[in-house]
């Protein structure tokens, strides 16, 4: 009876110790998802913190906030990103595109690649820019950017080829460089009325168009003598010098330079000379300077393309020759206009110099090229703008009140001792057996 009544003690001891350990490791998985819940909720409430601390402009701030959320999550990738954002602005950009990278590894999405191909602008890292903007191309961002981002990567690109030649100065052969290439300086206009002194611009302009319609030649793009005029800091008066011209000749790839001078030498009167620069040997051939009345600009500007053509000992063909005679225009007025807007881009105010393009173009709706010359303009616009538009389309909601915020349920397997939802509203609810509520996607958008 002992034996049997002992026997019935241990067993009731086990069951009872069984239950304590039963109810401890509940206990233990509880506290355990209690904790989950907490960091969880405080890895989400840093992110959210962070988040809006860059949309206002706090960067300083949003990187300690943000930091301090990677501290307990260090593969939230939209941290990264947000972290990387921050020290953009404080231009921390070697730190910048550290955290960028991460966030490109851990899961990319456009506004991490938009914004690692700005730090690497930041760099001078124009190739790896230009990979970057086809990263975020390849992702599908906002279609309000797209173009934006096309204009903006051949941009760099363009950078690029500059920043190689630059590089590369004292090994560049310039035996090697084809007789066939030709790049054309800006005109010196310097002796015009500030009225007329944009048409230098325009004579120079559509001499570089009308030789690009020569198949015997190719003709550099003027942008790109743009952007190296601004890399050797030559964007002022020495622009016109001749003596800068073999250099830049070397560095564009080009065999000649062609540069020139308008001037008027009675007030209806306007004249034309330039000057040929060899790049191998620094020679000079100087085409006779021609003069005209001004209302006939283009013919004087037409005979100057000629002269050129002889002087390089290049014959167009009868095609060729109707493409160069084709007068763009009739109108003085429209021209002048076209030049102030060459002008404008010159100085970098492209909405100024759109808006001289399309004046340009309501005087004359034929002036073809003038519309052309508008879009460009916009389009240098949008790239002076490039980074508030990704900041405008590519900023993450609003955090707290974000519609797209979602409720997670995270399954914690089955806990003994669940219950149900309360039956008072005073009461709050009994989270549900098995899982763990989270308010709001701390991920969300």
């Amino acid at each position: 009876m002992f034996a049997k009544n002992s026997q019935f003690s241990r067993k009731q001891f086990s069951r009872k110790q069984f239950a304590r350990n039963n109810s401890n490791a509940a206990g233990c998985i509880v506290c355990a998802c209690l904790l989950f819940s907490i960091l969880v909720s405080c890895g989400q409430n840093l992110y959210t913190q962070g988040r809006k601390l860059v949309a206002e402009g706090e960067y300083a701030g949003a990187a300690n906030k943000l930091s301090d959320d990677l501290a307990l999550n260090p593969s939230h990738a939209k941290s990264w990103r947000e972290l990387g954002v921050a020290r953009y602005y404080l231009g921390d950009y070697v730190e910048s595109l550290s955290h960028l990278n991460r966030a490109s590894k851990l899961a990319g999405d456009p506004r991490t690649e938009l914004y690692r191909g700005m730090t690497l602008e930041k760099l001078s890292r124009w190739d790896d820019a230009s990979g970057a903007y086809t990263a975020a191309l390849a992702l599908k961002p906002p279609k309000q950017l797209i173009k934006r981002i096309i204009l903006r990567q051949r941009r760099v690109e363009r950078r690029d080829v500059i920043a190689r030649a630059l590089a590369s100065e004292e090994s560049i052969d310039v035996d090697s460089i084809p007789l066939n290439t030709v790049a054309v300086y800006d005109f010196d206009g310097s002796r015009l009325s500030p009225e007329l002194a944009p048409l230098a611009l325009g004579f120079a302009e559509f001499t570089a168009i009308d030789l690009a319609k020569v198949s015997a030649l190719t003709v550099v793009e003027r942008v790109n003598l743009s952007l190296l005029l601004d890399e050797l800091k030559l964007s002022g008066s020495g622009v016109v010098d001749p003596a800068t011209a073999p250099r830049v000749g070397k560095l564009l790839g080009s065999r000649k330079v062609i540069t020139g001078w308008v001037e008027s030498p009675e007030p209806d009167q306007i004249r034309v000379g330039g000057v040929i620069v060899n790049t191998v040997d620094n020679t000079e051939a100087l085409p006779e300077s021609e003069q005209e009345q001004l209302q006939q600009l283009f013919k004087l500007q037409k005979a100057f393309v000629y002269r050129v053509l002889q002087e390089l000992g290049v014959e167009p063909t009868d095609a060729e020759r109707l493409a160069i005679d084709r007068i763009p225009t009739d109108s003085l007025n429209a021209f002048l206009e076209y030049c102030r807007g060459l002008n404008s881009m010159r100085l970098g105010s492209y909405a100024e110099a759109e808006g001289h393009f399309e004046n340009a173009q309501s005087i004359d709706e034929n002036f073809s090229e003038a519309g052309e010359q508008a879009s460009e303009a916009g389009g240098l616009s949008d790239d002076v703008n490039f980074e508030s538009y990704i900041q405008t389309f590519t900023a993450p909601g609003a955090p707290g009140l974000d519609p797209n915020l979602r409720n997670i349920v995270i399954n914690t397997g089955a806990i003994p001792g669940g219950g149900g939802e309360s039956s008072s509203p005073n009461q709050p609810p009994v989270i549900p057996t098995g899982s763990v509520i989270i308010r709001g996607n701390p991920d969300a958008d």
